[in-house]
């Protein structure tokens, strides 16, 4: 059953479990998919509000609605990727061969599971933007839903790239590190500010 699925104690309760996932990619992602939820609410509230309905309203609204999606299909890839890291570890490694067929499994699938949390850490940075554009924007009670919004926004963001450094620092290609490293680095700068890097 995906997380979208799942009601909010059953995915806690997953969470909680003694189980390997989902883990903290998949309860970070989950909170990303909250502050986009959140995102969307004020600006489908605005949007109901405003006298010219402005079209910027509709469009924050449905990119916010297209990353709550995404962002929930991403907490079921970071639990099938780390279930498949696991299994990579725990390939036989009894022979010179094994060994090395176990070592390029292990690296092949931690890339695959860095590559989750950056994308969500993406998406939340998008998020974050959205709810920026929606500051000016939005007015009375919705403001507190806005603020609850940008910090779930940036708090998943760095839950996110804490997952990503920590499986790059398993993986041996330089080049990759590097590169990825230095996108999660202005991510977390977002995350951290709020504005646009």
């Amino acid at each position: 059953m995906s997380t979208a699925d799942l009601t909010l104690r059953a995915f806690t309760e997953a969470v909680a479990s003694d189980a390997p996932t989902p883990g903290g990619g998949s309860a970070g992602a989950v909170a990303g998919a909250l502050a986009s939820a959140l995102v969307a609410k004020v600006a489908a509230v605005c949007k109901r509000r405003a006298d010219n309905g402005d079209p910027l309203l509709g469009d924050i609204n449905a990119q916010a609605t297209a990353h709550l999606s995404a962002l929930f299909t991403l907490a079921d890839r970071d639990a099938d990727s780390y279930d498949i890291v696991v299994a990579a570890y725990r390939l036989p490694k009894a022979t010179d061969s094994e060994k090395h067929a176990r070592r390029q499994a292990v690296q092949q699938a931690l890339r695959t599971a860095t590559e989750v949390p950056l994308e969500s850490a993406e998406r939340c940075a998008e998020v974050i933007q959205l709810a920026e554009a929606l500051t000016s924007l939005a007015h009375g009670p919705v403001v507190s839903d806005l603020e609850v919004a940008r910090a779930l926004a940036r708090s998943s963001l760095a839950s996110v790239s804490a997952i990503a450094q920590a499986n790059l620092a398993e993986l041996r290609d330089p080049a990759y590190v590097s590169e990825t490293a230095a996108r999660l680095d202005r991510l977390t700068a977002l995350a951290q500010t709020g504005a646009a890097r």
